[in-house]
């Protein structure tokens, strides 16, 4: 009894620290390691007059190279909603609360975005804004609000009442609102010119918000310049045929259970199959149409993608190979098995769901889409709208990444492998590339071909096969045997020569330079040019357009076996010391490349 009533005595006694609010100089070290970008930041600007306005300008100001203020404008007739409201209801709170955050057809959702931007980009935010026929300036001084000592005040913006003289000046439409952010922190923007900027602003927005511009019903320029729509892969002629579909389905039964069912539509869009997921196996398997008819008819859908479209996230992945055939320098155009996420018609996020150790998929992409901010959350959105889908986070993120590998299981950039021959088979039949023209040849072309070509003649027939080929890529199987075959960390065998002045070498020391450049694993696309020369060289029984349509289909393993056993057919398999047909271009291509 005595130590109880001591704890008493003492508890009474104790008096509770405050613990108090957050000072704002915490808070803007904490956005300011957000990974927020120029972009990103501008994004946020964006997200609440694209939805709601008709026209936006984007004004930048760059001197000596430093972006010095940023500005974007709007025509929303409402201008600042709430800009007189109190605490949380207010849009500059920190921990700005309204209803909309909830509503699925809003960008906005975490009530920090434009705050949090503007503290990224600069140190010193105005807004002018048009409120009920009054017209109003709020400045919001980051480094005097962070040296403020009082916590809640370090909050505080400034408001003041303007005259619409004052308010003509800073904006450009008679009303709506305009953000400015000066004072431009120097590690949010490199280096740049005015021309550099505009550019990289047009195409984010052209990107980002594609859907958005795609008519006149909302205008948006940066710097004066109109900005278009951009045309996605999954919407370019030459990839949409290639356009791989699945619909995702979240159905609700009886006891809440869900459960995920999926319609994949396959690229020529006549044929449907479904599957349901398995969480304890992680995959999905498939299901009669029967079974997804009753599903239909004994679930709930949650989530839908509107009104028509029941399913909850809609899944596309496309091959743009033959859309960038012969575009040189392709740079960030590449798709690289990228991943887009949109949500309500605004990309994002792209992100990279798999490591591949070659480029075999260097022109897949793939695209999430969907509208609901629920799905959204479970899908690993953040604050700053940031997405990951990391591997084994729950049980939708592992359904959406199983569908988007079995769609990348479609493609391949692989031009050795017969998936890809039936890619470009496929894209003939589409029209998407030509049928190649047939070929004739004339009987007294073939006969004028013969053992004695000139030198002159072999090049000449190089060339023509350098035209002809499509790709070398080699594909893993052929690395990982072309790796298997040669030995490890052989170096090409140096062939000494008794006659240095001699024209040619002998056909053995020929077959020696061959294997062992064969096995060094090196300077391949100067080997693979020579073998092909030399196969041009060595049948010479048949026509130079039959040869060059069979070479084109061999790999670099194909070649070299083709040489040694074409070279072995000529010669014997001891030819002693021969001069050898191509020996001086082998002799001569060795040298340079290995410095002999």
């Amino acid at each position: 009894m005595g130590s109880v009533a001591q704890s008493k005595t003492l508890s009474q006694n104790l008096r509770s620290p405050v613990v108090g609010v957050p000072h704002f100089k915490s808070i803007r070290k904490q956005y300011r390691h957000a990974n927020y970008t120029l972009m990103k930041g501008i994004k946020e600007f964006l997200d609440f007059p694209i939805m709601n306005a008709k026209k936006i300008q984007i004004t930048t100001t760059v001197e000596d190279y430093q972006l010095t203020e940023l500005k974007v404008s709007d025509n929303f007739l409402q201008g600042f909603k709430n800009l007189l409201e109190n605490n949380e209801n207010n849009p500059l709170n920190m921990g700005h609360i309204r209803d909309g955050h909830e509503i699925d057809n809003e960008n906005s959702e975490f009530g920090v975005g434009m705050k949090a931007a503007a503290l990224n980009i600069g140190d010193r935010f105005y807004i002018y804004t048009r409120v009920a026929n009054k017209y109003y300036l709020i400045t919001m001084d980051f480094q005097k609000m962070a040296a403020e000592t009082d916590p809640t005040k370090s909050f505080q913006p400034e408001f003041t009442e303007i005259s619409r003289m004052q308010y003509a000046e800073h904006h450009p439409y008679t009303h709506g609102s305009t953000l400015r952010v000066c004072k431009i922190l120097p590690t949010i923007c490199p280096a740049t010119s005015q021309e550099g900027i505009t550019e990289e602003i047009r195409a984010m927005v052209a990107d980002y918000y594609s859907e958005y511009i795609v008519d006149d019903s909302l205008q948006v320029s940066v710097n004066g310049d109109r900005i278009c729509s951009a045309v996605s892969y999954f919407d370019n002629p030459k990839c949409r045929p290639f356009n791989r579909r699945t619909k995702f389905y979240i159905m609700v039964g009886q006891g809440e259970t869900q459960e995920y069912i999926i319609e994949c539509i396959n690229m020529a869009g006549n044929r449907r199959t479904y599957k349901k997921y398995d969480s304890k196996e992680r995959k999905f398997r498939a299901i009669k149409t029967d079974e997804y008819e009753t599903y239909k008819r004994t679930h709930d859908t949650q989530y839908s993608f509107d009104q028509d479209e029941k399913a909850a996230i809609l899944l596309t992945s496309t091959f743009a190979y033959f859309a960038l055939a012969g575009i040189e320098d392709l740079g960030e155009k590449l798709p690289n098995d990228r991943t887009e996420i949109i949500k309500n018609k605004r990309k994002y996020a792209e992100i990279y769901l798999k490591k591949h150790n070659n480029g075999s998929h260097n022109y897949t992409i793939h695209r999430i889409n969907f509208n609901s901010k629920t799905i959204g959350k479970i899908l690993g959105i953040t604050f700053n709208k940031d997405f990951h889908l990391n591997d084994g986070a729950n049980d939708l993120v592992n359904a959406v990444r199983c569908i988007i590998d079995e769609h990348r299981s479609e493609y391949t950039a692989d031009t050795t492998t017969a998936k890809f021959k039936n890619l470009k088979a496929y894209a003939m039949e589409k029209q998407v590339i030509e049928q190649p023209a047939p070929v004739e040849e004339s009987e007294s072309e073939s006969e004028s071909e013969s053992e004695s070509e000139s030198e002159s003649e072999s090049e000449s027939a190089h060339e023509e096969v350098k035209e002809t080929i499509i790709d070398e890529t080699i594909n893993n199987e052929v690395e990982k045997a072309y790796t298997e075959e040669r030995q490890p960390d052989v170096n090409p065998v140096v062939v000494y020569r008794e006659n240095t002045t001699a024209q040619t070498i002998t056909v053995t020391e020929g077959l020696k330079l061959i294997e062992s450049w064969f096995r060094s694993n090196q300077h391949r696309d100067e080997f693979i040019d020579l073998l092909n020369k030399l196969i041009i060289d060595y049948t010479d029984k048949i026509g130079r357009t039959q040869t060059n349509i069979f070479i084109k289909h061999l790999n670099l393993i194909g070649k070299y076996n083709t040489i040694v056993e074409l070279i072995h057919l000529k010669y014997g398999s001891s030819p002693g010391p021969v001069e050898m047909l191509g020996g001086s271009t082998i002799y001569t291509k060795h040298a340079e490349c290995f410095n002999q």
